[in-house]
């Protein structure tokens, strides 16, 4: 028996991205009263990790609301990507953003 954690992205309905941020296997042998529950490590990376995704997608949101120019509404060009580096509470977040250029 495995235990999945995953979190889904959904407009609507219908699912955009689905990721596994934890997976316990072996669940069916419980040898300890120790071993109950999360471990202070497992529950630190799923945090870190659920931050990770939360941020990932508002900035893809964010991003996706820049493609148009403000002044014409036409699709801008990327020109370069840059890297962002977020230190937040669970851990530093890593992310790529386009940079824009003028209207196509």
């Amino acid at each position: 028996m495995a235990l999945v954690l995953r979190v889904e992205e959904q407009l609507g309905r219908e699912t955009i991205r689905s990721v596994e941020l934890w997976r316990a296997d072996g669940l069916t042998s419980i040898a300890d009263p120790v071993t109950l529950g999360l471990r202070l490590t497992d529950a630190k990376a799923i945090l870190a990790r659920l931050q990770t995704e939360l941020v990932a997608s508002q900035v893809g949101r964010l991003c996706q609301t820049n493609e148009a120019c403000r002044r014409c509404g036409t699709r801008r060009w990327i020109k370069a990507y840059r890297l962002l580096c977020l230190d937040m509470l669970f851990g530093r977040v890593m992310l790529r953003l386009p940079r824009r250029g003028g209207p196509s």
